[in-house]
């Protein structure tokens, strides 16, 4: 875009929703995104001058300079105490998620990168989805974690660049507190001090496109690491964009220096409403995959009208049953011989039939048949009605055998124990439960060569369809693989963590896993991540206890057994 011809807002849109469809789209919030929820830099660093004691300088010294001698009086009395000021000094007395960080947060963004210590963002999005944001920070780590987010599905990411306090809205996170840095001298020595920090932020940087919001743009330590980074690696595969207030930078030497497309804006009101506009544009999109399609390979494959097991995602809701063959299956709760359905999927039923009368099938607990329609309920409960992803599998294939024994030859089927608003209703995301039914798919068409059957499985969880649309989340490997690739995680003693790439067969006990990757099954307790079943030993369990349990049991494709040495095991502190 020449100075001529400068970019519009509308001109953009379209390619903002592509990067977006894409997963290329990587919003860099700054302080302007949380106001006036939290102070901007010039009161912020007035309120840690007061709490220094220092007067505030007349003449021309500027906010680094103030930021700086504030910061380094405050710091004397240990981080702790200068994360509490900082915290302090942010917090304004209004109460209410800003405007425009709910607008950004009506789209389900894999990774939010930002320069504020706030949790608007992260209030915002647990508002919107009912769920929450891993808050990663600079550690080794964490920028594993984020590295490995732009490859495979992983809980949404705020990357947390500067600290992270967890206020105005929740608690302190101890954890990030520690890396709070104020002032722009301060950022710049601790960034040079971090390379693996530097370096996975220009794999960031090169590989996506930053919609920059709020952001400082202006200031000499960003410009210096993106020239750092175009100057060693070359020019970026994407361009980037940014959304400014009027004449506040300048759009040629952006767009020539440093392949940031600036597009302005007259109020902040003007910022809100293209937040809007863009999760609307999503929305309405013109274009878009709505459905992806895998069929298992025959002899015949390349006879399209030849029957094949096949197994399609679709971006939307169930249909109504159209065909003698065709079959709906749906998401049930309750225990023993009661199957209980949600009201929302009561009501969609009645469009069918006002008769919702049901038998259960004999031997398989999972599964009930309504009698005046092709609708099966399927129950992936363990004992006492609680969601579980360890009977997700099972449910799975006792719904395809009634299915094939029944005559049908396609089902469309909801994503199962997905539904729950709460954290002590639903313990795992809904692309965990969609994952293990895949699998299942896969296993039970390799047991039935000669039965072909098409399972659809409708999704409205951006969650899932997102990951499938930016490759995060390969079906191919789900539906073909005999073993299990999953990650590795131990945390040593002294504050070490070790993760590894781990691929095991499903049967390989995990006391012989644990000896394997070097970690003596006596003095070491596992996590699952995500938990597997709903029982107490779904938490944090002595590895010697589970010795001889199966990987499968513990661990899904692309989740973490997270190894912690037992309380008894570890040093006396001294």
């Amino acid at each position: 875009m020449t100075q001529a011809n400068a970019a519009s807002f509308d001109t953009i849109l379209p390619r903002l929703v592509a990067a977006y469809e894409q997963g290329r789209l990587v919003p860099f919030t700054g302080a302007g995104l949380s106001a006036p929820a939290c102070h901007l830099w010039p009161a912020m660093i007035r309120n840690l001058e007061r709490s220094a004691g220092l007067e505030n300088p007349a003449g021309n010294e500027n906010l680094t300079v103030r930021a700086l001698r504030a910061v380094n009086r405050l710091q004397a009395r240990g981080s702790e105490y200068l994360a509490n000021e900082v915290r302090n000094a942010i917090a304004n007395d209004t109460h209410a998620i800003p405007p425009q960080t709910a607008a950004l947060a009506r789209l389900w963004w894999p990774v939010v990168l930002t320069t504020n210590y706030d949790d608007c963002y992260v209030t915002a999005f647990r508002n919107q989805y009912s769920r929450d944001v891993e808050v990663c920070g600079r550690t080794q780590d964490d920028v594993h974690y984020v590295l490995g987010a732009m490859h495979e599905p992983t809980r949404p990411i705020l990357w947390a660049l500067q600290g992270y306090l967890g206020g105005p809205f929740g608690q302190p996170d101890p954890r990030l507190t520690s890396e709070i840095v104020v002032g722009h001298d301060e950022y710049r020595r601790v960034a040079y001090a971090e390379p693996q920090f530097r370096r996975a932020f220009a794999e960031v940087f090169r590989s996506r496109s930053m919609l920059f919001l709020g952001s400082g743009l202006r200031e000499p330590y960003f410009l210096d690491m993106f020239s750092e980074i175009l100057e060693t690696y070359g020019p970026c595969a994407r361009p980037h964009y940014a959304l400014v207030k009027k004449n506040e930078l300048d759009i040629q030497f952006l767009a020539t220096r440093f392949q940031t497309i600036v597009v302005e804006y007259d109020s902040h009101t003007d910022l809100i409403d293209r937040l809007n506009r863009l999760a609307d544009a999503v929305a309405g999109q013109a274009f878009r995959r709505d459905r992806f399609s895998l069929a298992l390979r025959t002899e015949r494959h390349d006879d399209s009208a030849a029957a094949v097991h096949r197994l399609t995602v679709i971006r939307g809701p169930l249909p109504v049953p159209s065909a003698p063959a065709e079959c709906l299956a749906v998401s049930a709760g309750g225990a023993g011989p009661s199957f209980a359905i949600s009201d929302s999927i009561q009501a969609f039923l009645s469009t069918i039939t006002s008769n919702l009368s049901r038998t259960q099938r004999l031997g398989a607990a999972s599964i009930a048949k309504f009698r005046e329609i092709d609708v099966y309920a399927v129950r992936a409960r363990d004992d006492g009605d609680l969601r579980s992803l360890r009977v997700i599998r099972g449910a799975t294939e006792d719904l395809l055998d009634a299915a094939l024994e029944d005559g049908y030859r396609r089902v469309f089927m909801q994503v199962l124990a997905a539904g729950g608003g709460s954290s002590d209703i639903r313990p795992f995301d809904a692309l965990w439960s969609f994952i293990e039914s895949v699998r299942a798919f896969g296993t039970w068409a390799r047991r039935h060569p000669l039965n072909p059957l098409e399972l659809a499985i409708h999704v409205l969880d951006p969650s899932i369809y997102m990951e499938i649309a930016r490759g995060r989340l390969d079906l191919e490997e789900l539906l073909t693989s005999l073993d299990l690739r999953f990650w590795a995680k131990a945390v040593y003693p002294d504050g070490r963590i070790e993760r590894q790439y781990c691929q095991e067969l499903e049967d390989a006990p995990l006391g012989e896993f644990a000896q394997w990757i070097g970690l003596d099954p006596g003095l070491w307790q596992v996590e699952s991540i995500p938990p597997i079943g709903s029982a107490p030993e779904s938490g944090v369990v002595p590895v010697s206890r589970m010795r001889n349990e199966p990987l499968s049991a513990r661990v899904l494709p692309g989740g973490t057994l997270r190894f912690t040495p037992l309380p008894q095991a570890a040093p006396a502190l001294r």
